[in-house]
């Protein structure tokens, strides 16, 4: 009896768990892992080969001026005219923008007091020497006596007005010194009533001495007036009623009112800024009309001639670099480099051009700081390429440099 076998054939799985048994190979990390492996191995080539062929590079580069200057604002104004924009050369002496009062301060109306005396008198000018019934020196101690009898006038009102304040004022006080006794020593008035007469004393004094100023401001005014009257009798009697006499005194005059209001802008910020060497404009801050306050950056000038390279080296391949070694420049500033030549003329380590204090701040915060950088300062070489580079470099334009480390 033939017996007939049959196979049958089943398949077992294994759970990647279990006990001595591997997981499938993972393709896509090994990939992965490959590639770092293979970065690292192209950085260390890269610097290997550069220290076998003698040169360095890095884009890690910056232009910098050696020579700039910041300008501040020296008082409280407005920024009246800006002739200049980003990036415009300006020569020495050349205006670059100019500043004024705000309006509707009291500066302001110091300075329009001075204008108005000045455009009086060069009015007064203009009719002396077209011949008007001004050609006398009598009719000019009658236009002098005018103006006496003005500011005498303005004088007289704020002496009014001075002594009103005095009386409320002295009231007020008497008010004051009754209320302190009643309610420090006699107890019989209330805080509110004792608030109440210290106020009125506060606010009748402040009124007091502003109108005591106003006064005395009137007073110095109108002593200035009479002295010249008095002065222009005495002449009237010796001098001789000449228009050309009379036109050289009126000239003097404008010249005076334009020198006083001369004084009287430059006390309160009047003024025109003007480049102090050849330079080129950077950083601007503000924008025409703008109001700044006393030391407010407005602007930033550099010279041209003085820019250099900023470079930054690992500490390994900085060892290598030495002053004096020449340098492949390119610096991007549009859609083409612009190629220079320069020399090395400085090597420093940034980190400890910083002062103690912020060392240790920056191990503190940063622990993984990188110490071992150093800047590479290079010089640009004169030559005609960077003569016209300098009407188009600006401090911050990115940079990458190649220094021929060979002895």
């Amino acid at each position: 009896m033939s017996i007939k076998l049959r196979k049958i054939s089943e398949t077992a799985y294994l759970e990647p768990t279990a006990t001595g048994i591997r997981k499938p190979f993972n393709y896509r990390t090994a990939f992965i892992f490959f590639i770092i492996i293979a970065v690292a191995f192209l950085v260390v080539g890269l610097v290997f080969m550069s220290v076998l062929t003698g040169r360095v590079s890095t884009t890690e580069a910056w232009v910098e001026p050696t020579v700039e200057l910041n300008i501040n604002a020296k008082s409280d104004v407005r920024i009246n005219e800006l002739f200049v924009k980003y990036g415009d050369l300006v020569k020495k002496g050349a205006s670059i923008f100019t500043t004024q009062p705000a309006e509707g301060s009291g500066a302001q109306g110091h300075i329009d007091i001075k204008k108005k005396d000045l455009e009086e008198a060069q009015q007064r000018f203009v009719l002396i020497e077209s011949g008007a019934d001004l050609g006398t020196l009598g009719v000019k101690l009658n236009d002098l006596q005018d103006r006496w009898n003005v500011k005498h006038d303005v004088m007289k009102r704020a002496e009014a007005d001075r002594d009103k304040a005095k009386v409320e004022f002295d009231i007020a006080n008497e008010k004051y010194e009754e209320a302190k006794i009643q309610y420090n020593e006699e107890r019989i008035i209330t805080k509110d009533r004792f608030d109440f007469a210290c106020k009125q004393y506060k606010k009748t004094k402040i009124d007091y001495e502003a109108k005591e100023n106003i006064y005395i401001e009137a007073k110095h005014t109108f002593d200035e007036i009479d002295a010249q009257k008095i002065k222009m009798k005495d002449s009237v009697l010796s001098a001789e009623e000449s228009r050309e006499k009379l036109i050289a005194l009126q000239e003097l005059k404008v010249e005076q009112a334009q020198s006083a209001l001369d004084l009287e802008e430059e006390k309160y910020g009047v003024k025109t800024y003007k480049a102090e060497f050849d330079c080129r404009i950077g950083w601007i801050e503000i924008n025409q009309g703008d109001r700044v306050s006393k030391g407010d950056r407005i602007m930033k000038v550099f010279k041209p001639a003085t820019l250099e390279i900023i470079a930054r080296f690992d500490g390994n391949v900085a060892k290598d670099i030495k002053e004096g070694q020449e340098v492949d420049i390119k610096v991007r500033t549009g859609s083409e480099p612009i190629k220079l030549h320069g020399t090395v003329s400085a090597i420093v380590n940034p980190f400890f051009k910083k002062s103690p204090r912020d060392r240790e701040r920056l191990r503190t915060e940063i622990p993984f700081v990188d110490i071992t950088k150093r800047e590479v300062r290079i010089s640009v070489t004169e030559d005609e390429n960077f003569e016209k580079a300098k009407k188009l470099l600006n401090p911050g334009d990115p940079a990458s440099v190649t220094i021929d480390t060979r002895d």
